[in-house]
């Protein structure tokens, strides 16, 4: 995405609910990054990108139009299978840090940070292609944007229910489901600061 334009990470954004996503207020897009790729684990980051006010490009749960209308979202969805294979590369993660220990073949050293980006990127490029390709269409055609942008963001699913602690989720839904009132489509335009 940043050989199209150049993106920008909001390091001074705190990382609280009901917080966070005032930080990207005045964002055409926001690249919003589940920490897990597990069906039902839906974490507030797809929620601060539309309380941000543009339209979330969503890296995560298979199953997010379950939450979410997927009209309101770019869905970046790489299947279970190609991150299975990512995984078999390097070990999984536990609960406590450890080194990372993937080792160049021919000569035992571990790779530079610029490698392992190196060979994520030539790996993942082809299955994020289409994301891609679904920002610059949108970034490029305003009517096309406007129509994303103008979707409901919530879908009537139900309650959003799990293991993890969704006191963040919970928050956003609610403040959006205050904003859409009963069914009519959240006005995502209101949010974004002008020019």
């Amino acid at each position: 995405l940043s050989e199209y334009k150049p993106c920008q990470r909001v390091k001074e954004c705190p990382g609280t609910y009901g917080v966070s996503f005032k930080c990207m207020v005045g964002y055409k897009f926001h690249i919003t990054m589940d920490n897990s790729l597990v069906d039902g684990y839906v974490s507030e980051k797809v929620f601060n990108g539309a309380l941000g006010g543009g339209i979330p490009i969503y890296f995560g749960a298979t199953d997010v139009g379950s939450y979410v209308n997927i009209k309101s979202i770019i869905h970046c969805d790489v299947s279970r299978e190609v991150i299975e294979e990512m995984r078999s590369f390097y070990p999984r993660v536990s609960i406590k840090p450890r080194p990372f220990t993937f080792k160049r073949a021919s000569n035992g050293t571990y790779p530079t940070d610029e490698e392992l980006l190196n060979w994520a990127d030539g790996y993942l490029r082809s299955h994020l292609e289409p994301c891609v390709k679904r920002v610059i269409e949108l970034d490029t055609n305003d009517t096309a944007f406007r129509e994303v942008l103008d979707e409901p963001f919530i879908t009537d699913h139900g309650i959003m229910s799990g293991e993890y602690p969704l006191r963040g989720v919970a928050s956003a839904y609610n403040l959006l489901r205050k904003w859409e009132g009963s069914g009519g489509a959240i006005a995502k335009s209101s949010f974004v600061q002008e020019d």
